[in-house]
């Protein structure tokens, strides 16, 4: 039995056996894989191969991860004079992996949850 999990989480895999000169005749060799074709934020985590018959077990783990990028700022601010009274709003986006924590402050001091 092969088995692979991803972080404690069973994942569907397909299993081929080995044929041809290579394959002793008592012992059978199975090629399993997993692919992923587009890494995921979800992706990330311990990956572990387990292969078990009866009572031996063998095992092996990875860990995946993403690479990191530094925010960049995809909207920049344009100016605004107001007179007191009207309502103005402000967009801030950002893009990073992982995704970026944004905050806001107004003169330096952050400015509380209200007045966001």
């Amino acid at each position: 039995m092969l088995v692979l999990l991803m972080s404690g989480a069973r994942v569907t895999i397909t299993e081929e056996r080995a044929t041809g000169a290579g394959a002793a005749s008592e012992a059978a060799a199975v090629l399993s894989s997993l692919r992923l074709e587009v890494a995921q934020p979800h992706d990330v985590g311990a990956y572990q191969c387990r292969a078990q018959y009866r009572d031996d077990i063998v095992q092996q783990h990875v860990f995946v991860a993403l690479g990191t990028s530094a925010p960049v700022l995809l909207y920049r601010f344009i100016a605004h004079r107001l007179q007191p009274g009207p309502a103005v709003s402000l967009k801030c986006i950002a893009r990073a992996t992982p995704t970026p924590h944004i905050t806001w402050t107004l003169d330096g001091f952050p400015l509380p949850q209200s007045h966001r």
